[in-house]
């Protein structure tokens, strides 16, 4: 039986959002590659980016944030999903995306990506 995926919607996020960002990188910290940012450096993220929630029925089930270089290329950062992974991949799936590989913790404890 398959389970059809919840109502998805996608909200900027505002200054005011950063304690529920704060509260959501706790929750997926042992999936980042750095230390989960506390409410102040929420919201200088949720201020510095295009930072959007996205929601599955109304509870928030990832973030992402985008910021255009200067070439006019798009630098995506803050990519972070809630441990439910089955709202993350309908999600993908409904943007045409589709699993091709799979890594985990590909940098290591810790590492970034350069």
């Amino acid at each position: 039986m398959t389970q059809s995926p919840g109502r998805l919607t996608f909200v900027r996020a505002t200054p005011a959002d950063a304690k529920r960002m704060a509260a959501h990188e706790q929750r997926v910290a042992d999936r980042l590659y750095g230390p989960p940012l506390d409410r102040h450096a929420c919201a200088r993220e949720i201020a510095a980016n295009a930072l959007y929630f996205a929601l599955l029925d109304g509870a928030l089930a990832a973030t992402a944030a985008w910021k255009r270089r200067e070439d006019g290329s798009a630098y995506l950062s803050n990519i972070a999903v809630d441990p439910d992974n089955a709202a993350a991949i309908a999600l993908y799936g409904s943007l045409g995306f589709a699993v091709d590989a799979r890594r985990e913790n590909p940098f290591g404890d810790g590492g970034r990506a350069s």
